[in-house]
């Protein structure tokens, strides 16, 4: 379960000359249960090769993932195949310092297996849902935003109780009914193209 739009915790925000550890003790907490998130394409041809929970931090080091600050603005959590078509999800807590300026996204997105990430744009439905099928910004109304919402604008949902409800349904992945076999054709083409 997300914990209600960022639970405060006690305490004020930062003073200034506090250190990364204390600034995080005076801060906002997103939790993120752990579940089984199940993808549903629409095709029977087609299958889920894997699966990944970004988590994005403008400022990292205004952030702690699950206890400890991320290496990076870009956090990519491969989930754990439990079955076909089926991923588990770890629980997530994300630690926002109580003065933060930086913006946190979330997004799951998947790859299938019969074709590769270079080629999966032909067979989707609804192009949005080759980006994110679900995703969520604390403030998109924040200048980091800018360099954010190509990886996330795609099927954003408002609130966290929006992001919640979606990954606690099955994912529809809506397919075309393109042949497989047009990969092929795009590779040899692709492959014969001036450079």
């Amino acid at each position: 379960m997300l914990t209600a739009a960022f639970v405060a915790l006690a305490g004020s925000a930062c003073a200034s000359g506090a250190t990364y550890s204390d600034t995080l003790e005076s801060s906002s907490v997103l939790e993120i249960d752990g579940r089984t998130l199940t993808f549903q394409p629409t095709r029977e041809d087609f299958s889920i090769e894997s699966a990944v929970f970004t988590v994005h931090c403008s400022q990292e080091h205004e952030v702690k993932l699950n206890g400890a600050k991320p290496g990076s603005a870009w956090n990519y959590i491969k989930l754990e195949r439990v079955a076909d078509n089926r991923f588990a999800l770890a629980p997530t807590k994300i630690a926002l310092a109580g003065d933060a300026r930086g913006i946190v996204c979330l997004s799951i997105k998947v790859w299938f297996r019969e074709v590769g990430n270079q080629y999966d744009s032909l067979f989707y439905r609804n192009p949005d849902d080759r980006y994110g099928l679900v995703s969520w910004c604390n403030n998109p109304q924040a200048a980091d935003w800018q360099q954010a919402k190509h990886r996330f604008a795609q099927n954003r949902v408002e609130t966290l109780a929006e992001f919640q409800d979606a990954l606690n349904r099955p994912f529809v992945i809506e397919l075309n009914e393109r042949p497989l076999s047009d990969v092929a054709a795009f590779r040899a083409r692709n492959s014969k193209a001036p450079r």
